[in-house]
């Protein structure tokens, strides 16, 4: 009886744990700023007519407590860092200028008409 509920105890304790690993793996840590939310993003080939202000690099964390994170949510947390600094340079548009590598990714900054 005892080895039975000790085995209990043991699965829900690995459960416990191994379901607050994934929700934090899948978490996106930033949150947008009232500006940042009404940065747009555009590919490359979109901006037109806009001014280059520059460039911003967003990093994250790729892993947690050794687990790699979604890259989906990576990207979307990339590109909130970016929409707030953005918003920080005057800029409203940015536009990757490539993809991810690692846990970070580069964007330009415009101010468009």
């Amino acid at each position: 009886m005892k080895e039975i509920r000790s085995r209990a105890i043991n699965l829900v304790l690995f459960l416990t744990f191994s379901l607050s690993l994934s929700g934090l793996t899948a978490c996106t840590w930033v949150k947008p700023s009232e500006a940042g939310a009404a940065i747009s993003v555009l590919e490359p080939e979109e901006v037109v007519g806009c001014d280059r202000l520059g460039q911003t690099t967003a990093m994250s964390k790729d892993k947690i407590a050794g687990i790699k994170r979604s890259a989906s949510k990576l990207k979307l947390e990339l590109t909130t860092i970016a929409q707030n600094r953005a918003a920080t340079m005057g800029g409203n548009t940015i536009s990757p200028t490539g993809p991810v590598t690692g846990s970070e990714q580069t964007f330009t900054v415009y101010r468009c008409q």
